[in-house]
This record gives structure tokens, C-alpha cells and sequence, in this order.
């Protein structure tokens, strides 16, 4: 192949790469599932929207009932909400501490200067202490729920060609992983 064939090929790779990736990607969003973004260069910090559509170079989302179109070139995080998960694991397990913190306090506090029984009621403080703080912890944490947030990357690959001023073109090439 001659060098002006080659050059055609590589710039036709170049410009359709990162589309066709772009293309196998569209099937992790589906119109309508919250999305939260993050495009600084653009002012857009971590906002929560409603995916419309993923074009070639914009995605669409909406955002308080208007729509938006993001250049993806400034998207630097896209994220789905795969839906609403539960605190109350670690409210039963900040609640045993504080609550097992608190009756030992208790325990301290009512019982110094008794006998042996003071020492195994001292136990029983925090004991109780600790379940009743786990137990509040744990309702406290099921009714707080949290979004469960799963990146979506929309380029695993980046390919970029760029003229620079004196006519030369610059080729590069981004992992994403």
C-alpha cells in the first residue's frame, strides 16, 4: 500500500473508532433511568438527571423538565442509579457502638464503688446499651435509603486526531478502564 492509502485508513479508523465503541455502549442506558453526571468544564458537578438519549457526541438527559445535551468530550463521570439500597447494616453496627459506649458510661456511672455484682451489672449495661443502639441504629438506617450508583464508561477507548496550527496531526489514544 502506498503511504497516501495508508494515511486515509488510519484516519478513517481513527474517526469511526471511537462511534462504533460509542455504538456497543448504548445498551447500558435505557431513556428514562436516572443518571448522575459530572462535567466540570462545563459546570456540571454530580447532578442527578433522567437519561433521554446517547447520540454520537451529546448526551441527552433531562434535568428538571429541560433537556440538556452534554458534549461527551466534556462528560468526565457518567453514572446510573441501580436503584435503592438499604443503611441499615451500618446503622445496627454505629448503633452497637454508641449504644454499648453509652451503657458502659451507665455502668461506670451508676455502679462505682460496689461489689463483684457491680461488675456484671456493668456488663449488662452495655449489653443492653449495645442492642437497643443496634436495634435503633438498624430501623434508622432501613428508612434512610441511599442510591446505589454504577459507572458507565462510554469510551473504553479514545482515539482523537487533532490538527495542531503549523499542519501537523496529532493521534491519540486513551484507555479508559
Amino acid at each position: 500500500m502506498n503511504a497516501p492509502r495508508v494515511a486515509s485508513l488510519v484516519a478513517a479508523l481513527v474517526v469511526a473508532a471511537p462511534f462504533t465503541v460509542l455504538a456497543q455502549q448504548e445498551s447500558l442506558l435505557a431513556p428514562g433511568e436516572r443518571v448522575r453526571v459530572t462535567a466540570p468544564s462545563i459546570g456540571v458537578h454530580e447532578r442527578v438527571c433522567t437519561f433521554s438519549a446517547l447520540r454520537r457526541d451529546t448526551a441527552l438527559v433531562m434535568d428538571r423538565g429541560t433537556l440538556l445535551a452534554l458534549p461527551l468530550a466534556s462528560v468526565t463521570k457518567l453514572e446510573v442509579s441501580r436503584g435503592r439500597g438499604s443503611r441499615a447494616g451500618k446503622g445496627a453496627v454505629i448503633g452497637l457502638l454508641v449504644g454499648t459506649g453509652a451503657g458502659a458510661a451507665l455502668g461506670v456511672i451508676d455502679l462505682a464503688g460496689e461489689d463483684e455484682v457491680a461488675e456484671y451489672l456493668f456488663v449488662f449495661y452495655a449489653g443492653l446499651g449495645g442492642g437497643v443502639g443496634a436495634l435503633l441504629g438498624a430501623v434508622l438506617g432501613a428508612v434512610s435509603r441511599v442510591d446505589r450508583w454504577e459507572p458507565v464508561r462510554l469510551y473504553p477507548v479514545r482515539v482523537g486526531l487533532r490538527s495542531q496550527r503549523n499542519g501537523v496531526l496529532t493521534l491519540s489514544l486513551s484507555l479508559n478502564h
